[in-house]
């Protein structure tokens, strides 16, 4: 399977949960694998600070004093989307098969040169079953401002059957670059690193980032979000449609949801439309709820199983 063909699934939320059927490794020791350590400058290049600094050290004059951020700032500065401690968790299954669990989770706030960021984190582990055919313990994060929602800094990690996998991406505001680097190790096929700087087009997301910037919309049946994203190299145009309202039932209950269509473009060219469709609950979190995903042999289904939120209001059972 192509990574092409997977990308829509990995650009909406969920993005991890292709990891479960992306490939059939075999049964590979992954421990012969020495643990992969990023390139110093790029991982300390960041500092990250869980207290408020009592000034304000970076980004003066930089993207966040443009008019554009100032817009941005009236839009995302007051949502109330979102809230530490938040976490969502999801079974998969792959036709009879339980392909294992992903998670969603809203960590709590730190400051990156001085400005507040969400720390979104979200998990994969496959199951048991699903080891026998290729085992996933990934994880990915990303720290986003909260202010004009710019992500700062997206990591993946990757612990499968026969690979190790690292990566990282920064988003300089100061000097207007993206500096990307990513590395695999293999037990059969070895070692493949990439390294690159981009130019820094304010407003692009990180694939991860995508996710949560969709529920920080004010989404409305029959209009269509546009999203621009850069991902492993190169700039990626997401439309997300919402289809229309439908009643959902779940293992917690039946909630209101809004129904949406991703539709990706690379580059300008269309390459899939209409086969992932992904469920938010219909209210100020937009919490994801269900997610369906055509690949190449039948579907992919996640679903709600545990909501850990003690501002959020659960439907009331019948």
């Amino acid at each position: 399977m192509s990574p092409k063909r997977l990308l829509p699934i990995r650009l909406f939320f969920l993005f991890l949960s292709f990891l479960f059927l992306s490939s059939c490794g075999g049964f590979q020791d992954v421990e012969k694998i020495e643990k992969i350590k990023p390139p110093p400058d790029i991982e300390t290049s960041l500092p990250i600070e869980k207290n408020k600094p009592s000034i304000q050290k970076h980004h003066n004059g930089s993207l966040f004093k443009t008019k554009e951020a100032r817009q941005r700032a009236k839009v995302y500065a007051q949502i109330k989307t979102f809230r530490e401690g938040e976490k969502v968790t999801f079974a998969f299954s792959w036709f009879a098969i339980k392909a294992g669990t992903v998670t969603l989770e809203v960590h709590p706030f730190v400051y990156i040169g001085g400005r507040k960021a969400y720390h979104f984190v979200g998990t994969a582990k496959s199951s048991g079953a699903m080891d026998l055919i290729h085992s996933v313990d990934d994880w990915v994060e990303v720290y986003v401002d909260v202010e004009t929602f710019y992500p700062f800094k997206s990591a993946l990690h990757g612990v499968e059957t026969d690979r190790l996998r690292e990566g990282l991406m920064l988003f300089d505001y100061e000097n207007k670059k993206i500096e990307y680097w990513l590395k695999r190790v293999h037990v059969k096929k070895g070692t493949k690193e990439d390294r690159l700087t981009d130019v820094l087009v304010p407003g692009v997301l990180d694939v991860f980032s995508s996710a949560f910037f969709l529920r920080a919309q004010k989404l409305e049946v029959g209009k269509t979000y546009h999203t621009d994203i850069y991902n492993e190299g190169k700039r990626i145009t997401v439309d997300a449609e919402v289809l229309r309202e439908e009643k959902l039932d779940t293992a917690l209950g039946q909630f209101d949801t809004l129904v949406i269509r991703p539709i990706t473009r690379f580059e300008g060219i269309l390459q899939t439309s209409g086969d992932s469709t992904f469920w938010l609950s219909n209210d100020e979190r937009h919490l994801v709820l269900q997610v369906e995903t055509k690949i190449k042999i039948g579907y992919l289904m996640g679903k709600v199983i545990k909501i850990e939120d003690p501002e959020y209001q659960l439907p009331t059972q019948p």
